[in-house]
């Protein structure tokens, strides 16, 4: 699973609290996605995003920066399933993969956006976009999104949340 590509803050969200960054936001998400898998018992047999930094700082001159891929693309509105990836990125997946034994798949979170929760300007409701791909054959396999319950003021819970809709996402499948 690569590192959180994107965060989206709504201008109509009215937190007061100052939110963090988006970087800090991003790797929040990344640290609730592993402490889900673990509490599922599910920690092993996944390449997480810390996992790919340690490979690349490993191998800088072959691997592809985990928190640089070339993923804009993945963001637009129409990408969809059965669509070829494109390049860079195709590439740089490839050899994310090559370096890590058995790994196939790769779960993108691209965008995390938070919203205006219905009928309360100070909760926000937080949106994952994610993109599963077999970078061997350069396809998309599914696109998709999750959503998080409501918190306010705060989006620690909202990510936290969001990570377990994640992992229950994968286990139902």
């Amino acid at each position: 699973m690569t590192p959180t590509f994107a965060v989206r803050v709504s201008p109509r969200l009215d937190w007061t609290a100052p939110i963090a960054d988006a970087r800090e936001i991003m790797r929040w998400f990344d640290s609730d996605v592993a402490a889900a898998l673990a509490e599922r018992g599910l920690q092993h047999g996944w390449v997480l995003a810390s996992d790919l930094a340690a490979s690349y700082k490993r191998n800088p001159t072959y691997a592809a920066d985990p928190y640089a891929l070339a993923e804009e693309p993945l963001r637009a509105a129409g990408f969809t399933a059965g669509t070829r990836l494109p390049e860079p990125l195709a590439s740089q997946l490839r050899t994310m993969i090559a370096l890590h034994e058995g790994a196939r798949m790769v779960l993108l979170p691209v965008e995390l956006s938070f919203e205006p929760a219905e009928n309360a300007p100070k909760a926000a409701r937080g949106s994952l976009k994610i993109v599963l791909v077999d970078p061997r054959f350069s396809e998309v396999l599914w696109v998709g999104a999750v959503r998080s319950g409501a918190a306010n003021a705060d989006p620690r819970p909202v990510t936290a949340d969001l990570a377990k809709r994640v992992v229950d996402l994968i286990v139902s499948r």
